[in-house]
């Protein structure tokens, strides 16, 4: 089949100002092609600075290839069935350990010189999420900033006076000294108003 040749614009600075030019190319060449999956390649990774790729298919298959020769040099499942999809794959350590994300919710550490299962880590995830690795430093929280809070610039209305029950409620108790002041008030008028002796008439005195 023929190929179709793509329109792409290219700028070229000259005195007079920037020009456009419409230049036309075709699709660039594969320089190989890796086979050996069975399933749909799903997620490809380079390892580090080896020369070695790391991919996942739909069936759980993860394999690692040899760029160079452009052989695979290790293949297994790396799920717990085998409809279980290899989401995504993952470097860790400067590529010294593989991380296979399943569709069954596991993360799985591998050793890549001898593909030996040394970590798994359950997760929660959605089956169509992808896992991430982050830089070291990257989720570190950043440095407490301190600001003083100002001062206030209104000042606060004194209550409102309460009557009736509520002023009574509101207001602080008795002490003692007005508690007995007002005992002594109280006996000042209970003499006041006692009944004076009758005079003169009564008992048999001297006339």
């Amino acid at each position: 089949r023929r190929k179709k040749e793509k329109t792409m614009a290219l700028v070229v600075p000259s005195p007079s100002g920037n020009k456009a030019m419409m230049v036309k190319r075709g699709s660039p060449e594969p320089e190989c092609c890796l086979r050996g999956h069975e399933g749909s390649v799903q997620c490809v990774r380079f390892l580090g600075k080896r020369s070695l790729l790391a991919s996942g298919d739909q069936r759980g298959t993860a394999k690692l290839w040899d760029v160079d020769a452009r052989r695979p040099v290790a293949s297994w499942l790396a799920a717990t069935h085998v409809d279980d999809a290899i989401l995504e794959v993952q470097e860790l350590e400067a590529g010294e350990t593989l991380v296979t994300q399943a569709r069954d919710g596991m993360l799985r550490l591998w050793d890549v010189d001898s593909v030996k299962l040394v970590r798994k880590i359950p997760t929660d995830a959605f089956h169509f999420t992808r896992c991430a690795v982050a830089k070291p430093g990257a989720l570190l929280p950043p440095p407490e900033v301190t600001v003083a809070a100002a001062a206030p610039t209104t000042k606060a209305l004194p209550p409102r006076p309460q009557g009736g029950i509520g002023a009574l409620l509101a207001s602080p108790p008795p002490r003692e000294e007005e508690k007995n002041d007002d005992a002594l008030d109280d006996d000042d008028d209970d003499d006041e108003f006692a009944e004076a002796p009758p005079r003169g008439g009564g008992g048999g005195g001297e006339t």
